[in-house]
């Protein structure tokens, strides 16, 4: 009776560790957002879940969770240590898994510098691994501009990639992917990438 008694103790013993290691992963694979400046409506949605409004700082979230900017909505945003993401008003940004991005709506900057991450829209897929560009996304079209670096765009099972370079934009729609051609100031203009409180377009 002892030993059962001891075996089970060992028992419960080794799964409570088990648990706990596998709660600090969970903890530790859980990708963390740090927001650096926040202007207006700027709410985190988790599955759902409610909408939760969002404060600067550090803030963890799950995997697929999503950053929603309101009509005065704009948020800068650390990915990590090597990306910074701009969110103009009224867009929605997911974050399905570790350096995989996804813009449903909306525009947005994206300064990388690391390992090869993935940005998709409903209309078409990125890889990048140093790049500095801004992705605008409607319900029928996707426009990327390239400022700085390069980005790999291409489209559904299409696996031939077309390299975007600095300078450079491209647009997408359901089914239709443009060449490149020299970027419009809509889209290059659309952030300084100054600090947030000079940045002309927040003034």
């Amino acid at each position: 009776m002892k030993q059962q008694s001891r075996l089970r103790f060992f028992i419960a013993l080794l799964l409570l560790a088990c648990s706990s290691v596998f709660a600090a992963q969970s903890a530790a694979d859980r990708p963390v957002l740090n927001f650096s400046f926040l202007r207006g409506r700027v709410f985190l949605k988790s599955g759902s879940e409610s909408l939760y409004a969002l404060t600067m700082g550090k803030t963890g979230i799950v995997n697929g969770a999503s950053v929603l900017t309101f009509a005065d909505g704009i948020a800068v945003i650390s990915v990590a240590e090597h990306t910074e993401l701009r969110m103009r008003e009224d867009s929605t940004m997911a974050f399905p898994a570790s350096n995989s991005y996804e813009l449903r709506k909306g525009m947005i900057g994206i300064k990388h510098s690391g390992p090869i991450s993935q940005l998709a829209t409903p209309h078409v897929m990125t890889d990048f691994t140093e790049t500095l560009a801004v992705i605008k996304c409607t319900p029928v079209l996707t426009r990327i501009c390239v400022i700085k670096g390069s980005m790999n765009v291409w489209q559904g099972r299409n696996l031939e990639k077309i390299t975007l370079r600095a300078g450079q934009e491209i647009a997408a729609g359901q089914g239709r992917l443009s060449q490149p051609y020299p970027f419009t100031d809509d889209l290059r203009y659309a952030w300084y990438w100054t600090e947030p409180e000079k940045e002309p377009s927040l003034q």
